[in-house]
């Protein structure tokens, strides 16, 4: 009877080893699937932050071509403007010339008459 009981009893152990290395299995194929998935998910978060990146690189730059456009066209403008009064002041000057001149020229007429 020893040798009946020792029997079934290693077939219980090998039985129960069976279904231990059935269940391992299913387990290691389940962890598998689930890093896959992960691996997967995170792909595809990648994708996606790598794309939101690329619209915002590219709205920066959107943006820093108004600034460059705005301030290009500032300068344009204040350079239309400096052209302008220069050329006033140089009209104004010319007839100041002549006011001055001819101020002088009634200067001198006035003290020769004296």
């Amino acid at each position: 009877m020893p040798k009946e009981r020792l029997a079934h009893l290693i077939k219980k152990r090998d039985e129960a080893k069976a279904d231990e290395e059935l269940q391992s299995k299913k387990l290691l194929k389940q962890t598998e699937a689930e890093r896959q998935k992960i691996i997967w998910e995170w792909k595809k978060l990648y994708r996606f932050l790598e794309e939101q990146e690329q619209l915002l690189l590219s709205q920066l730059e959107k943006l820093d071509r108004a600034i460059v456009k705005r301030k290009d066209e500032s300068i344009s403008e204040l350079s239309r403007e400096i052209s302008l009064l220069s050329d006033l002041l140089s009209e104004r000057g010319g007839e100041n010339k002549q006011q001055l001149q001819s101020q002088s020229l009634q200067g001198v007429g006035s003290t020769g008459n004296r």
